[in-house]
C-alpha cells in the first residue's frame, strides 16, 4: 500500500507531470519541433557538402582557365584529352574500360 502511494504522488507530481507534458509538445507538436529540427539538420549537411563539392569544382575549373590561359602545352593535351584533336599523321585510339561488374562470378 505505502509503495502504491508513493508511485502515485511521483506520477501525480504537478512538476512531473509539467515537464512531461512540455517534452510531448516540444517533440510533436510545435511549429518548431524536435522532428523538424533532425530534418532541417540533415538537409544542412547535405547542403554544406554540396557547397564543398561544387567549391571544389570551381578551384579546379579555375585552374585550367589559367592553365589554358597561359600554357600553350596545356591547351594541347586538354584538347587531345577532351575533344580528341590530333596532329597530322596521326592516329587517336579511344580505350573505354567496361566499369559493370558481372555479378554472376
Amino acid at each position: 500500500m505505502k509503495i502504491n502511494k508513493k508511485i502515485s504522488k511521483w506520477v501525480f507530481n504537478r512538476y512531473i507531470i509539467t515537464i512531461v507534458l512540455f517534452v510531448t509538445w516540444v517533440t510533436f507538436f510545435d511549429e518548431n519541433n524536435l522532428i523538424r529540427q533532425v530534418q532541417a539538420r540533415v538537409e544542412l549537411n547535405k547542403l554544406r557538402a554540396e557547397k564543398d563539392y561544387y567549391n571544389n569544382k570551381i578551384a579546379d575549373y579555375s585552374f585550367q582557365l589559367k592553365a589554358l590561359d597561359t600554357d600553350p602545352n596545356f591547351v594541347e593535351k586538354y584538347a587531345r584529352e577532351h575533344y580528341y584533336f590530333s596532329k597530322e599523321n596521326e592516329d587517336v585510339f579511344i580505350v573505354v574500360q567496361d566499369t559493370v561488374k558481372n555479378s554472376n562470378n
